[in-house]
C-alpha cells in the first residue's frame, strides 16, 4: 500500500479510497492509514497487489476493504493498460484537495493548499518544466539508467511505469 501525503495536523478521518496506476492524489489521515494497514492483514484479496490509498474526508470508513481490493489487478498480470490508467487519472482529478484542481499548476513538491493560499504562484497550463523539476526528473532518469545497467530491462513494467510518469510529468 502506498499512502498519499500524510496530514498529521488538520486532515480529518474519512473513507479509504484505493486505486492503481500511481495516479492517486490527496491526503491521508495517519489513523486511517494505520487502520487500513491492520485491516489488510486479514484481507486475502490484498495479496500480490500494489495500490495507492488516500482518504476522502467527511465520508464514513467502509466496513471492509474487500470489495475495493477485489477490483484491483494483481501485480503478476503485468502493467496496467494505459487506457485504464488514464481513466483512473481523470477520475482522481475530481477528488483533489483544495480549490485549484489542475495539477499542471503545481510545481513538483508543492500542494494545492499552497496554491489556494497564494503561498506559491500557480503555473500556467502547459508551462515548461522548472529548473527544480528538471533536476528532479534528471535524478529519476539517472535512477532508471542505473537500473538498466544493473539488469532491469527497459521494457520491464517498472521502467514502463516510470516512463509513463515522466511523460505525464513533463507533458507540454
Amino acid at each position: 500500500m502506498r499512502p498519499t501525503g500524510l496530514k498529521f495536523e488538520d486532515w480529518p478521518q474519512g473513507r479509504a479510497i484505493l486505486s492503481q496506476g500511481d495516479v492517486a492524489v490527496g491526503r491521508t489521515n495517519p489513523v486511517d492509514l494505520a487502520e487500513s494497514l491492520v485491516a489488510l492483514l486479514a484481507e486475502p484479496a490484498a495479496s500480490g497487489k500494489t495500490f495507492e490509498l488516500f482518504t476522502l474526508a467527511g465520508y464514513p470508513a467502509p466496513c471492509t476493504l474487500s470489495p475495493a481490493l477485489e477490483r484491483l489487478v494483481a501485480d503478476e498480470t503485468g502493467p496496467l493498460e494505459e487506457a485504464a490508467v488514464q481513466a483512473t487519472y481523470e477520475a482522481m482529478q475530481q477528488l483533489l484537495p483544495g480549490e485549484s484542481q489542475d495539477a499542471t499548476k503545481l510545481e513538483m513538491g508543492r500542494t494545492y493548499e499552497e496554491v489556494d493560499q497564494g503561498v506559491v504562484v500557480p503555473r500556467a497550463r502547459g508551462a515548461a518544466p522548472t529548473e527544480r523539476e528538471l533536476a528532479m526528473a534528471s535524478g529519476v532518469a539517472q535512477g532508471v539508467a542505473s537500473g538498466v545497467a544493473s539488469g532491469v530491462a527497459p521494457s520491464s513494467g517498472k521502467s514502463q511505469a516510470i516512463g509513463r510518469f515522466l511523460g505525464r510529468f513533463l507533458r507540454k
